[in-house]
């Protein structure tokens, strides 16, 4: 049996996403620890993804800064094992995917199936905006 990379498992993570009845995930959801923030825009992750992770997550303490900010960018980088300079991360949570739940589960597909991402020179045909 074939161990899975912390990229692969999140990328898993992304096929089995379970969106609640009546919930339209975007870039505009789920991407903030407090209540009353759920609706401002705060992690620019397409489709919220990363947003998304942290809410399942419970929002760990350790991405929370003391003014009560949870840091995406470094949850996010951490949970895959890849900077968020890199075509990894890019190619899961980059703001210039289109807010779908089919393109995500299309990329983490590729992602579960090869181990990486396509080399970015494809990514146009993959739907990039």
């Amino acid at each position: 049996m074939t161990t899975l990379s912390k990229y692969q498992q999140v990328a898993k993570r992304g096929l089995e996403l379970k969106i609640p009845e009546g919930v339209r995930l975007d870039m505009e959801m789920y991407c903030s620890n407090e209540e009353e923030n759920v609706s401002k825009h705060g992690c620019s992750t397409s489709f919220c993804f990363a947003g998304f992770l942290a809410l399942e997550d419970g929002y760990p303490e350790e991405y929370i800064s003391s003014d009560g900010t949870f840091n995406y960018t470094l949850y996010s980088s951490n949970l895959i094992g890849y900077s968020s300079y890199g075509d990894q991360w890019d190619f899961l949570f980059s703001e210039c995917w289109p807010n779908s739940l089919e393109a995500l589960r299309k990329r983490c597909a590729h992602v579960l199936e090869h181990g990486d991402c396509p080399h970015w020179s494809t990514w146009d045909e993959w739907g990039i905006i």
